[in-house]
């Protein structure tokens, strides 16, 4: 699926308008219409911002990866988690980048754990 195409449709399924998400980007609404329109493609910052605020890995963006739709941060049952991920987007590219160490890790070890439990 082509980026443009796949940003129109998590900004959709997220209830967002093409202003609201642009707001939250911190970028004019013409621009976002130009990455939906595929006749320009954000640049690798505003790409990492994209996949933060919609809740996607910068690589599932650009694949068209959605299989993980069903798993957006409102079905968290976890106000507090989603008012933080939320903001996420404030933080420095360094926050960002230790944020998502730390995240990984947990997943890794639960992704350990699960691998142990289905082998013994």
């Amino acid at each position: 699926m082509a980026l443009g195409k796949t940003i129109v449709q998590l900004r959709m399924q997220k209830g967002l308008s093409q202003v609201e998400l642009a707001q939250m980007l911190e970028i004019h609404p013409s621009q976002l219409n130009r990455w939906e329109k595929n006749t320009s493609q954000p640049r690798a910052q505003s790409l990492e911002k994209l996949a933060t605020v919609l809740g996607f890995s910068v690589d599932e963006l650009r694949a068209g990866d959605l299989h993980r739709v069903g798993h957006s941060l409102q079905e968290l049952d976890d106000p507090e988690l989603f008012e933080l991920f939320g903001q996420v987007h404030k933080l420095t590219r360094d926050e960002r980048f230790a944020l998502k160490t730390c995240m990984k890790a947990m997943l890794t070890r639960v992704h350990v754990a699960e691998m142990v439990g289905k082998a013994g």
